[in-house]
C-alpha cells in the first residue's frame, strides 16, 4: 500500500512539474486571442441608456478546447474617451450581460469576475466559458484560421467625453492570465493580441505612436479573409488620403477614404461590402492607396 500512494504521489508531482514546464514555455504561435480593433460611432456612446457597442474577441488554437479565460484590462490612451463593461438593469454582472456568444462552443459553465470595476479608468474584468460536458460538440474544434467566438458589450461612460481611444490589454485578474484549456487537460498560454477602440465621429481607427517618418501601406490582416479585415498605412505628413477597393476587372468595389489627413498611422476594416452596402463575392481583390506623391496597390484574398 505504501509502494501504491508512493508511486501515485511521484505521478502527480511528475504531471505538477510537467504542466510547469509547458506553461514556462512561449506560447505556441497557432494558439491566440485577438481583441477587435475598430471605429466606434459616438451615436452608440454617451449615456448609460445609449444603445451598446460590441467588440469581438477572435481564436485560432492548435488543440480542441474545453475552456477559456479571458483576462483584460481596459484602458484610456488617447483622449478622454472610456468604455465600460454593460450591466443588467439592476447593474449585475454576469456572463450573458457581458457576452454574446457568437458559437455554440465554449459558452457553458461561465462566469465573469471583475477588478476595481467602476467608472474611472483603468478597469480589469475577467470572462470565462467552457463547453457543456453532456454535449461535445460544444468543445472547441482546432482553428488554423482565426474564429470569432464572443462579443463584449459595451458602453460609453457618461462622466467623459465621447472622443479617444481605448485599449483592451491582457492582465492578470485574481491572478488568473487569458488561457485555454485543451480535452487533456492541459492549461495552453496563448498569444494575445490587444484591440483599439476609437470612440469618435469616424471610419477611421488612429494608432498612437510617433510621427512615421515614411509612407507605408501594410498587407491587410487577416488574409485570406471572412467578412472582416484590416487596413493600416502610416503618413509622415499631412494632405489628400485616397483608400480604394478594386475587383479583378479594375471596377472599383468601394471607397473606404476620401479625405484629408494629419500625419500619423491609421486603421481602416473592410467589411466585404460594396459602395451600395451588398456583400461581394469570393475572390481576389485590389486595395490602392493614394496620398500626395505616394501610389501603392496590394492583394487580398475574400472567402466565404
Amino acid at each position: 500500500m505504501k509502494r501504491f500512494f508512493a508511486a501515485l504521489f511521484v505521478s502527480a508531482l511528475v504531471m505538477f512539474v510537467t504542466a510547469g514546464a509547458l506553461m514556462a514555455q512561449p506560447p505556441d504561435p497557432r494558439d491566440s486571442m485577438i481583441i477587435e480593433s475598430k471605429p466606434v460611432d459616438t451615436a452608440l456612446t454617451g449615456t448609460p441608456a445609449a444603445p451598446a457597442f460590441f467588440v469581438k474577441l477572435y481564436i485560432t488554437n492548435k488543440d480542441s478546447l474545453t475552456y477559456m479565460v479571458a483576462a483584460l484590462r481596459e484602458s484610456t490612451t488617447t483622449g478622454t474617451a472610456y468604455a465600460l463593461l454593460s450591466r443588467t438593469g439592476t447593474g449585475f454582472l454576469n456572463f450573458t450581460s457581458i457576452v454574446n456568444p457568437l458559437t455554440n462552443t465554449l459558452r457553458y459553465f461561465s462566469a465573469s469576475t471583475v477588478s476595481g470595476y467602476n467608472d474611472n479608468s483603468p478597469d480589469r474584468f475577467l470572462v470565462a466559458g467552457g463547453y457543456d460536458g453532456s454535449d461535445p460538440a460544444t468543445i472547441e474544434e482546432p482553428n488554423a484560421t482565426r474564429k470569432a467566438v464572443w462579443e463584449f458589450r459595451f458602453r460609453h461612460s457618461s462622466g467623459y467625453d465621447s472622443i479617444g481611444v481605448v485599449q483592451f490589454d491582457s492582465t492578470r485578474v485574481s491572478a488568473q492570465p487569458c488561457y485555454f484549456v485543451n480535452t487533456r487537460p492541459l492549461d495552453v498560454r496563448v498569444n494575445f493580441m490587444p484591440g483599439l477602440l476609437q470612440i469618435a465621429p469616424t471610419d477611421v481607427l488612429d494608432v498612437p505612436g510617433p510621427r512615421p517618418t515614411q509612407y507605408f501601406l501594410s498587407q491587410n490582416y487577416p488574409n485570406p479573409f471572412n467578412a472582416n479585415t484590416q487596413i493600416s498605412f502610416a503618413l509622415p505628413k499631412a494632405g489628400k488620403v485616397t483608400l480604394e477597393v478594386f475587383n479583378v476587372l479594375g471596377q472599383k468595389v468601394n471607397t473606404l477614404v476620401n479625405e484629408y489627413m494629419k500625419a500619423g498611422t491609421r486603421i481602416v476594416n473592410w467589411d466585404g461590402r460594396d459602395a451600395q452596402g451588398n456583400n461581394v463575392s469570393s475572390g481576389i481583390y485590389f486595395y490602392r492607396l493614394l496620398a500626395e506623391d505616394f501610389k501603392q496597390t496590394k492583394k487580398m484574398l475574400l472567402i466565404e
